[in-house]
C-alpha cells in the first residue's frame, strides 16, 4: 500500500518477525526481538495467571521471553502484571483480597526467578485516565485507592480513609 511504502521510505526496511515461539508467545515480543537495535530493554505484560495457575505456568512464560530476547543481547522486564480476574480494562473482581498479596507476590518471584530484570504491578494509585471520564471508566487496580469520596457504592465498602492501601500493597511492598 502507498502508507506501507511511504513507511519504507521513512524508517528504513521493516524487520521480518521471527518465526512464532510455542504458540501461544506474544506477537509483540516476536516484533521487538526483530527491532533489537531500537530498544535498550524489551518489556511485556501479562493478566493470565491466577490463583489456580501453577509456578510453571508464570515461570514458564517469562523464559520464553527471556529466550527471545537472549537473541538480542537485551534484558527483558515485565512492565505490567496483575491477577486473570479481569473485569473489562479498569477493574479486578480481587482487587481488595487479602490473597490477592500472595498471588501478586508469588507471580513476581517467578518472573525473576526465571530471568526478569524487574517486574512492575499495574497500577500503583486508582485512577482516571481522562478528565471527566465516568465512574466506570476510573481504574480501580492500584495498591493505593484513590479519595474515598470517589468511591460508590460495593466499592466505598471498607474504605477508612483517603488513599488507603490495598490488602496486596503490603505483600508486594517486601519485594520493593
Amino acid at each position: 500500500s502507498a502508507c506501507r511504502r511511504r513507511r519504507h521510505r521513512r524508517y528504513g526496511q521493516i524487520p521480518r518477525l521471527l518465526p512464532a515461539q510455542r504458540g501461544s508467545h506474544p506477537r509483540d515480543l516476536r516484533l521487538r526481538a526483530a527491532l533489537a537495535d531500537y530498544a535498550d530493554m524489551f518489556n511485556s505484560h501479562t493478566y493470565m495467571c491466577g490463583y489456580e495457575s501453577p509456578n510453571s505456568y508464570a515461570l514458564g512464560w517469562e523464559k520464553d521471553n527471556i529466550d527471545v530476547v537472549r537473541k538480542t543481547g537485551k534484558h527483558h522486564f515485565v512492565g505490567e502484571f496483575g491477577s486473570n480476574l479481569c473485569q473489562g480494562a479498569s477493574r479486578q473482581k480481587d482487587i481488595n483480597w487479602y490473597k490477592r498479596g500472595v498471588l501478586i507476590t508469588r507471580n513476581c518471584l517467578n518472573f525473576l526467578n526465571a530471568g526478569a530484570v524487574g517486574a512492575s504491578y499495574w497500577s500503583l494509585i486508582d485512577q482516571y485516565y481522562n478528565k471527566g471520564a465516568s465512574y466506570e471508566e476510573m481504574q480501580q487496580l492500584g495498591l493505593w485507592r484513590y479519595k474515598k469520596c470517589a468511591y460508590q457504592g460495593a466499592d466505598a465498602e471498607g474504605f477508612e480513609e483517603d488513599y488507603q492501601p490495598r490488602p496486596n500493597y503490603y505483600a508486594y511492598s517486601l519485594l520493593t
